[in-house]
């Protein structure tokens, strides 16, 4: 750490900044660096938030109505309603229903009997089949969590229109809510969080190719002949790309909320500020691989290798809640979970700098640690 304060003592940013302003440059002359700036961050945002979007809606459905009457047309247009299933076919027999499923042409069949009507005027209890795909769990689950919910809300409001003029009081009233995301919507819990993991990608690879490029290049000699010394020759390649990286905040955030209809409940400025604590281990590790690859293949394989588990188990593709215990705790460790723990906070929530704080103080100090053995391993490198 001493040695590490020593150099900050010497940098003089009179000579970092034309190397900051060579690096704008050449970012804004090399094709390929500005598709990863501005288009990469819109494609993976789009493509990603459509594709992990698992709320399940408009799902084909097929009807089998044996009773053909108004009471079954009243079931059959609550399941319409719902917005979660769409009826594309109505069967004529069993064997119909269960071509349809095979074929994949429906993904649900609600079977009405024919006693239905007299069954209901009666007040008697009515068995409605309910089929559902199965091969796909994670559409199969989810219908059918709705169509009980559907079935139960039709029977209550039967019962209540049976009872009409009647005063009667079930025994427990239970006021369920849901906070700050009350439609349960998959895309309010994915897309916070595509934010972050594109802000690490996009600013790791930076650095990270960027530092190699020159290496490959040999421009790297160059810059080493210059007055600059080498913990100013790492302000100098790094901090543009902070820059950079935040400038690729505000697009995420635009196609987040302009795109996906992401809302914005907290402090944006908050945000910005939480982001550069981020920026602090992701630039870290850029500028590590750095010293360790020496062409820009193996800097991508190395990145490859960071990226993916960090993806997989940090609780943006999967809850950390449903993990082994050995996997939450190698979890705790990835900056990446305690980012998204403030990314949804502030977005979601709407929460402030006193909720965070636990969050903001790990990432602070995995990025620090990572940041001065990076730069301690860069000076000794190119020293």
């Amino acid at each position: 750490m001493s040695q590490l304060t020593n150099l900050l003592k010497r940098i003089a940013l009179w000579r970092v900044w034309p190397l900051m302003r060579k690096e704008f440059i050449q970012a804004r002359r090399d094709r390929r660096t500005l598709a990863m700036i501005f288009v990469q961050p819109i494609i993976s945002l789009t493509l990603l938030g459509y594709a992990l979007n698992t709320d399940v809606k408009n799902l084909a459905t097929a009807v089998y109505d044996q009773s053909r009457s108004p009471e079954s047309r009243a079931l059959i247009n609550a399941f319409s309603a719902s917005g979660y299933f769409v009826v594309s076919e109505y069967a004529a027999s069993y064997d119909q229903v269960r071509r349809l499923l095979d074929a994949g042409q429906v993904k649900a069949a609600l079977i009405i009997p024919p006693h239905y009507a007299p069954s209901i005027q009666a007040g008697q209890k009515t068995p409605v089949q309910f089929f559902v795909d199965g091969a796909d769990p994670a559409v199969a689950l989810p219908a059918l969590s709705y169509a009980s919910l559907i079935a139960n809300e039709h029977s209550t409001a039967l019962i209540a229109g049976s009872l009409k003029g009647f005063s009667f009081a079930l025994p427990i009233d239970f006021r369920p809510r849901i906070l700050y995301n009350p439609d349960l919507s998959v895309t309010i819990l994915r897309v916070p969080g595509l934010v972050g993991t594109v802000l690490q990608w996009i600013s790791l690879a930076l650095v990270a190719l960027s530092i190699v490029r020159e290496r490959e290049q040999g421009t790297m000699e160059q810059l080493m002949v210059t007055p600059l010394r080498s913990i100013e020759l790492m302000l100098g390649k790094m901090l543009p790309f902070v820059v950079i990286s935040l400038a690729d905040v505000t697009l995420a955030l635009l196609v987040a909320i302009l795109v996906f209809g992401m809302p914005m409940n907290g402090s944006a400025l908050l945000l910005y500020t939480l982001s550069v604590v981020f920026l602090i281990f992701s630039l870290g590790i850029g500028l590590f691989i750095s010293t360790v690859a020496q062409t820009q293949d193996q800097a991508q394989q190395l990145m490859g290798a960071i990226i993916l588990p960090t993806i997989l188990l940090s609780g943006f593709m999967f809850p950390l809640e449903s993990m082994p215990g050995p996997a939450q705790t190698f979890a705790r460790f990835l900056p990446l979970t305690h980012f998204l723990v403030i990314v949804r906070g502030i977005v979601v929530k709407g929460v402030g700098l006193e909720a965070l704080w636990s969050q903001t103080a790990m990432l602070a100090a995995m990025g620090l640690v990572t940041l001065v053995v990076s730069a301690l391993r860069f000076q000794k490198r190119v020293g």
